[in-house]
């Protein structure tokens, strides 16, 4: 475990990362999108905390949960969803439960599984299913890393922001830390066992969505590549107390590009 200014890090039982801000109030709790399966929590503190700081309330306490960094083949959501409940058990506190994209595929049956520690939850550009381009996307990155190209794969993600200057400016910061991806990274099965395993089971979290009590904000683009329109509306309309926050012509870094609107929305939401 490490400290710096308010924050502490480490891998919990040697497969969890994780980012504490003890302090602060409401709890937040994140789960990660597939950028924690390239480079894990604890390589990234100081992006992690510029990102946070940037769309979420100030003075929030947080909990960052990644995914073990030797994810193996056979693994599923919900044994992912017990470890994060055990640590969030044994080391933090209930709270806000924020999945992003693929962090939403954890988040949805921890919410269904785990109501005790769920007092909101957040589904970030995602939804209980990829789509079938969706789908396909997720082959394709799948082939962009095979071989060990992890940045590769960040530079395509990078590409999927509609925005041209704002794309530039990602791309060129990237490639600025390619040398990064070199080092400190995680395996490449890593990335691939947990888009097989959606890819396997897609559709296998539509079960979970009436059994959320949770109250649920969904944002989502609706030019996001990996999930539809009605996708996003299906969720909303599985789980009992949820909103769905459509953004037009906006894909999936919605966050990104609409910080502003996004930001006021978590804000409303969370306090």
């Amino acid at each position: 475990m490490k400290n710096k200014q308010d924050y502490e890090w480490g891998i919990y039982k040697g497969k969890l990362p994780y980012l504490l801000r003890l302090k602060g109030d409401p709890s937040i709790i994140i789960f990660e999108p597939s950028r924690e399966l390239v480079k894990n929590v604890t390589h990234r503190i100081d992006d992690i905390i510029k990102t946070y700081n940037m769309i979420l309330p100030a003075k929030c306490s947080l909990c960052v949960l990644g995914y073990d960094p030797n994810l193996p083949v056979e693994y599923t959501a919900e044994e992912v969803a017990h470890t994060f409940a055990d640590f969030i058990k044994k080391k933090y506190r209930p709270g806000i439960v924020m999945g992003i994209s693929y962090g939403g595929f954890i988040s949805i049956p921890f919410a269904a599984l785990h109501p005790e520690l769920t007092q909101k939850m957040i589904l970030m550009v995602s939804a209980y299913a990829a789509s079938p381009d969706g789908i396909q996307l997720m082959k394709d990155f799948i082939h962009e890393i095979d071989g060990e190209n992890q940045y590769g794969v960040v530079q395509k993600f990078y590409s999927l922001i509609l925005g041209t200057p704002l794309r530039l400016l990602f791309t060129f910061l990237t490639w600025l830390k390619r040398k990064d991806y070199k080092n400190n990274v995680n395996p490449a099965s890593t990335f691939i066992n947990a888009y097989n395993y959606v890819i396997k089971t897609n559709g296998i979290n539509k079960k979970y969505l009436p059994e959320i009590n949770a109250s649920t904000l969904i944002i989502g683009g609706d030019k996001d590549p990996f999930f539809n329109n009605e996708l996003f509306k299906e969720t909303e309309e599985l789980i009992p107390d949820s909103k769905l926050s459509l953004y037009k012509n906006q894909g999936h870094f919605v966050a990104i590009e609409k910080m502003k609107s996004v930001k006021k929305e978590l804000a409303d939401f969370i306090l």
